[in-house]
């Protein structure tokens, strides 16, 4: 989601859906968000550049417990995911979108919670076959002769000389 300094919200739209969720510590934006398309709001582009988002060198709470932020992003996934079905709305697109946000995640975690890789990439296997999207060709390949592990222990690898 685009940082919350980027949009302007009619009250009214912010009060149908009771503004933010104070219950989560991180990713409030991405799930108020999802709540107001639900809500129905109306979003529109307007051209141009009309704020700055400056990344502070602090701690913020995102960065400061990467593992917490990632959760609540795959709960608030999961609760989407579970009201496009409860609605019958659960499009293949959606199902594409929900798939490569949670690989994205999941991929985070290849080198230290294999548990936790592993759950993400069996749900991202039931949602969409092709969760894989914007990966290389190569990576693509590797996943499809070898195997998903082999090709992520080649992209960690990857990741780690780049570093």
């Amino acid at each position: 989601a685009p940082p919350p300094c980027a949009f302007l919200f009619r009250r009214s739209c912010l009060e149908a859906v009771r503004g933010w969720n104070e219950e989560i510590a991180s990713a409030q934006d991405w799930e108020l968000h999802l709540r107001l398309a639900f809500s129905g709001a109306k979003y529109v582009y307007l051209p141009g550049c009309r704020s700055v988002y400056r990344r502070p060198t602090a701690v913020t709470t995102s960065r400061r417990d990467p593992r917490a932020m990632h959760t609540n992003v795959v709960n608030i996934l999961r609760q989407t995911r579970k009201r496009l079905e409860d609605s019958g709305t659960l499009t293949a697109r959606y199902r594409q979108a929900i798939a490569c946000s949670l690989y994205s995640i999941a991929r985070n975690y290849f080198t230290t919670d294999r548990a936790f890789f592993w759950e993400l990439l069996r749900e991202c296997e039931s949602l969409s076959a092709d969760f894989t999207r914007g990966q290389s060709r190569f990576y693509k390949t590797i996943a499809k002769v070898l195997g998903l592990q082999s090709a992520e222990y080649l992209a960690a690898l990857r990741r780690h000389v780049s570093r």
